[in-house]
Parts: structure tokens; C-alpha cells; sequence
């Protein structure tokens, strides 16, 4: 799947019965309708709260980016991508 192409102006938004919870560096959602809980890193969490329903993916990907001074954009471009692929599966976010 080609982000640049097919999701760059789309707006996720993270699922309204997901909790999230921070204990120390670590981060967990909670996805009570599936049961799961999903331990994530920084960097997740961070996508996560960018997914307010306003951001396109495009936002999202220069914010980290830049927040996370990534030099090369493609690399978050591929690893966002991946991100939202598995969680738009499990549930966790929809597209506006």
C-alpha cells in the first residue's frame, strides 16, 4: 500500500471506546469491545493523539517526523503506514 498515493489526505481517528493508559515510559490501549490490550512505544502513543479526526495522514507523518527528528521521511512514511494497517484491523482507529 502506497500511503503517498492512497491515504495522504485521508483523517484517521482513533475508535471513541479506546482508553489509553500511561504507566511510566510505557504506554497501553485498551480496547474494551475486543478485550485487548496492546502495549506501545512512544512513538505510537504519539500517532495515537494525533489521531483526533482533524489530522490527515500527511500531518501525522511530517509531525512525527519532525517531533522524533527522523531525517528521512520516508522511513515514517513506511513505518506509519504499517501502523495504521494494523491498527484500522484490530479496530483502533476509523477513517474520516
Amino acid at each position: 500500500m502506497n500511503i503517498q498515493n492512497e491515504k495522504e489526505n485521508l483523517v484517521p481517528k482513533i475508535s471513541d471506546k479506546l482508553s489509553v493508559n500511561q504507566a511510566g515510559e510505557v504506554a497501553t490501549l485498551l480496547h474494551p469491545q475486543s478485550g485487548h490490550i496492546f502495549v506501545i512505544n512512544a512513538v505510537a502513543q504519539r500517532i495515537i493523539e494525533l489521531c483526533d479526526g482533524h489530522r490527515t495522514v500527511s500531518e501525522i507523518v511530517r509531525a512525527i517526523s519532525d517531533e522524533f527528528a527522523v531525517p528521512n521521511e520516508a522511513n515514517v512514511i513506511q513505518d506509519i503506514d504499517q501502523f495504521f494497517t494494523k491498527a484500522s484491523q484490530k479496530g483502533l482507529i476509523a477513517w474520516n
